[in-house]
């Protein structure tokens, strides 16, 4: 994606983008996936879930390019080939984790959770890339940790199949992100997701398949939720994030996509089920907090690429 000249920069359009793409995909890939996954409800069991996500949205993200006259751009360079299985591979463990933990944990608990995301990133970056890492920047993991630590202690037997499963979700999340930043300048950002969902659409559905684990019932009005977030989310609020991009810095989309939580919390309570406890709140906030802290450190270099949030 080519950057704008500043003078096309319009800082209230970049927070516009950012802040619209972050209230679709906090209701889409939370509030959404919640109600068509209540399984006891009608609705689509997890694993069957991760394959239609995403299947529609390789199905939706052909269709928009083709509209927009870029199927040619679908052609990978030879150097970029075994990037896009690899990250395919790893989104598609992602999804399985993450939805198969979202099933068991709160919704807004697990939105808490999510932010150890930009952690990981972090990490890789640091790990794989040689970025360094700040003593400011450690400090603010430290507190996300001690926030998590207070979230989950005395809740492990009740919620930590879900918690566990939600951190290997943000690892391999991390990963692919890692690597996109890696090759970034090879494929353009839409071709680019296009490949990850198509590939982890086809991992996913193998190996459901493989294990009898595909199982298409569900009410009806679950899979119209399933398919319109699908929608929604990979397609349209991506698209709009990645338009926030041209008109103000990263840093700064990364600021709001952090502030998640704060929306998928109110929007919980719609949703029936086990509400988030005080303990969970009050550790979910320190991670919170940690969370805006290392981001603003760390956007001072300009050095995160790929801002945290869900798993689209």
């Amino acid at each position: 994606m080519a950057e704008p000249h500043a003078a096309d920069r319009d800082p209230a359009k970049g927070f516009l983008y950012a802040l619209s793409a972050v209230v679709i995909l906090s209701m889409t890939t939370y509030i959404f996936s919640k109600y068509a996954m209540a399984v006891e409800r009608g609705g689509i069991r997890p694993v069957t879930f991760a394959f239609a996500w995403t299947g529609a949205a390789t199905v939706y993200l052909f269709v928009l390019l083709a509209v927009r006259g870029r199927i040619g751009e679908l052609r990978l360079p030879r150097g970029a080939r075994a990037r896009m299985v690899a990250m395919g591979v790893l989104s598609g463990l992602a999804h399985i984790l993450f939805w198969c933990g979202l099933a068991r944990l709160n919704t807004a608990f697990t939105s808490f959770l999510m932010r150890f995301m930009s952690v990981l990133v972090i990490l890789g970056c640091v790990a794989f890339l040689r970025e360094r890492l700040k003593r400011l920047e450690a400090v603010a993991i430290g507190v996300m940790l001690v926030g998590g630590c207070i979230s989950s202690v005395g809740a492990w037997e009740v919620a930590g199949t879900g918690i566990l499963l939600i951190g290997l979700a943000t690892l391999a999340g991390a990963a692919w992100r890692v690597m996109a930043k890696a090759g970034a300048a090879q494929v353009p950002p839409m071709v680019g997701n296009f490949y990850r969902v198509a590939f982890a659409a086809v991992l996913i559905g193998g190996w459901a398949a493989g294990t009898g684990r595909l199982d298409f019932t569900g009410d009806a009005d679950r899979w119209a939720v399933l398919l319109i977030g699908a929608l929604l989310g990979p397609c349209i609020a991506m698209s709009l994030m990645f338009a926030s991009y041209r008109h103000w810095d990263l840093s700064k989309t990364s600021m709001v996509v952090m502030a998640e939580p704060l929306i998928v919390l109110p929007a919980s309570l719609l949703l029936p089920g086990r509400p988030l406890s005080l303990q969970q709140l009050v550790g979910g906030l320190i991670v919170l907090a940690g969370g805006f802290w290392l981001v603003w450190a760390h956007g001072r270099r300009r050095l995160l690429s790929s801002p945290p949030g869900p798993i689209e």
